[in-house]
Order: structure tokens, then C-alpha cells, then sequence
């Protein structure tokens, strides 16, 4: 695309003008395709397992029914009511692994597959909980809750998509929960996002060697609500209901060039912006069989996150492409079984 681009005009100006006008769809094309999500069932990248013992040991099919743990600030506030401890605190060192895998036999201007291209992360996560009053309690949380990264190096076969990606969400919350009664307990909340973007792409120059384009430095913070519920229909059978809000990324930083034969601009400045899309999840939580049952679903508006727009100072002006890929929203389906008659701690307590 690019090479045909290039020499499609005499005129040197007109042909950076020109091929300067794929660079955006491209480089969002590569953003959202070639890597950066993590999380297979939202098509995205959110992160629903946070580093505690009771999330990541169900897959996250318990987040929606804490009501033993501090990380209910984050995985539903209403949850809070339940711990009935003066003070409690969890941190843990998440460790995330993760494979990609190509085969370049297609690839038309040949390369490598990318090795094992998944970007191995090691995520913090730290949460605390404490009553307020009898019925009000306080929860606040800090982890990494979306983001993902590959490196396929210089070679790659795909390299005119991405040579190298990486997008991090980093959130903090402050939630609070309420008992309303014995069995109903609300919650609300936000998180607070700052969100990182790089990149490199190559480029194809024809005869000469590939140039570099590097997004670098792109950030912002974003506000996401939470709003929690979770009623305990029987002494054995709880109900959670979670939601939280979109939230609008609009990410600034710089592009840098490198190995460049032809014209560059002099301004390069970029700015990128999403949607991050709304997310309702639903669960139960049965005491039986010697153990806890949790089943859960959920629904993520990734049809909102589809379109993204990227816009970039040039000489020439500033560039603005929006690309919409038609995504559709995702539902999503968890269920886990906690065999310890005793766990998770206080699954059992009122509230």
C-alpha cells in the first residue's frame, strides 16, 4: 500500500500528502489488530482478572459477588458491606504471560513469523476496605485493569502493520458500599485511568530500506463510574449486579521518523482517541456441596470502541483519519466452583 502510494505522483510533495493520508488508518489498524488486547472474550482489552486470590482463582466469575474482599472496591463496591472488619488490605504481584504466533508464508515482502511476540508483565495490584459507620464502608484499590503488548522485531513478516505495540490502562479506585438491609447492599464508585500508547511501524520505501514510524509518549486520564448492587435472596444464594460507564480516551504524544529517505513532516505531533465501552455483568453465588458455585455473565458495547480517529500535525495541516471497523457488542459467560468449605473468606457472612 505504501510503496504503491509513493510513486504514484512526480511531484515530492504531493506524494507525501498522499501516502501521509494511509498512515493513520494503518497505524490504528495495527493498534487494535496486532495485538494490544489481552482478554479473548471481550475482543478488547480489558483486564476482569485483578491479582487476588478470589478473582484470579475464578477466572473472574466471582468478581460480581465479592463480599469477603477489599478488591470488591473494584470488582463491585456493594460487596464492601460484606467484609465486617474494622480494617482489611491485599497486594499481590500479578504475572502476565502471554503468546503470539504468526506464519509468514503469505507475506509478500517476506520476513520472519515474530518468535513468541506476547510481552511478559508483571502487574501490582494493592486494595484496602474499612467501615465507615455500621452501614457505610470504603474501598480503595490500585491495579492494572486493561492493557497488553507484543514485540515482533524488525524482520517481521507483518512489520508494515506493527513492528512493536504496547497499551497499558493503570487504574485507581475509591469506591463505597451501603447496607440498605440484611440482604441488600448498594455501592458506587469510579476508577481513575491513565492510559500509555506506543508503537512502531514500518514502512516500505521501495528500493531503499524500511523507514520507522514510532508513536511514542501517547497518554490521558479517563474516569470510569461504577455502580454495584448485590441482594442475598437465600442464606445460601447471593445475586450481584455491576456496571460501569464508558469512558473517552484521548490520548496526545509525539511520532518520530527514522531511516527515512523521503520527506518527513516538521510538526509531529498526534493525537488518538477512543471510546472505552460500557460494561454490565451479572452473577450468582451458591453455597452447596461443600464448596461455593459462582456463574456470571456479562456485556461490553465494544461496537462503541469501534471507531477511533487519529489526528496528526503536519506542514501540510493536520491529517485526520477515522476508521470504523463495524465491531459488535460481546457477551461473555464465567463459572468457577471454590471446593474449601471455608472460602472464599466470609462468602458467607450477611450483607
Amino acid at each position: 500500500m505504501f510503496s504503491e502510494t509513493w510513486v504514484a505522483d512526480n511531484d515530492e510533495r504531493s506524494r507525501w500528502v498522499r501516502a501521509w493520508r494511509w498512515l493513520p488508518l494503518v497505524a490504528v489498524i495495527a493498534m487494535l489488530a496486532a495485538g494490544p488486547g489481552q482478554q479473548a472474550r471481550a475482543a478488547g482489552f480489558y483486564l476482569d482478572n485483578v491479582g487476588t486470590p478470589g478473582s484470579l482463582g475464578t477466572a473472574g466469575a466471582a468478581n460480581v459477588t465479592n463480599s469477603w474482599g477489599p478488591d470488591a472496591a473494584w470488582a463491585n463496591p456493594a460487596g464492601l458491606v460484606g467484609t465486617n472488619q474494622s480494617k482489611v488490605m491485599t497486594a499481590s504481584l500479578q504475572i502476565l504471560a502471554p503468546t503470539a504466533e504468526f506464519d509468514p508464508e503469505i507475506a509478500e515482502a517476506g520476513g520472519s513469523d515474530g518468535g513468541d511476540a506476547g510481552d511478559t508483565a508483571l502487574i501490582p495490584s494493592f486494595f484496602y476496605a474499612q467501615p465507615l459507620t455500621d452501614d457505610w464502608y470504603i474501598g480503595f484499590g490500585v491495579s492494572a485493569l486493561q492493557g497488553g503488548g507484543a514485540d515482533y522485531g524488525d524482520d517481521f513478516a507483518g512489520r508494515y502493520g506493527a513492528i512493536d505495540v504496547a497499551l497499558t490502562g493503570f487504574g485507581a479506585t475509591l469506591s463505597f458500599g451501603y447496607r440498605v438491609n440484611e440482604r441488600l447492599s448498594l455501592g458506587i464508585g469510579g476508577t481513575l485511568t491513565q492510559t500509555n500508547f506506543e508503537q512502531t511501524i514500518a514502512v516500505n520505501q521501495g528500493m531503499a530500506p524500511d523507514g520507522k514510524v514510532k508513536f511514542r509518549d501517547l497518554d490521558d486520564l479517563g474516569v470510569q463510574g461504577i455502580l454495584g448492587l448485590q441482594y442475598r435472596m437465600t442464606d445460601r444464594l447471593m445475586f450481584g449486579l455491576t456496571y460501569r460507564s464508558e469512558f473517552d480516551a484521548e490520548l496526545k504524544g509525539n511520532i518520530k521518523f527514522e531511516t527515512f529517505v523521503l520527506p518527513v513532516p516538521s510538526q509531529t505531533n498526534v493525537d488518538l482517541d477512543w471510546t472505552n465501552p460500557q460494561w454490565l455483568e451479572a452473577g450468582l453465588r451458591l453455597r452447596a456441596g461443600g464448596g461455593y458455585w459462582f456463574l456470571s455473565g456479562n456485556w461490553q458495547e465494544w461496537s462503541e470502541f469501534s471507531e477511533n480517529q487519529l489526528g496528526i500535525d503536519t506542514n501540510a495541516g493536520t491529517v485526520v483519519q477515522t476508521l470504523d471497523r463495524d465491531w459488535d457488542d460481546t457477551w461473555g459467560v464465567g463459572f468457577a466452583f471454590a471446593s474449601n468449605p471455608d472460602a472464599p473468606p466470609g462468602a458467607g457472612r450477611s450483607g
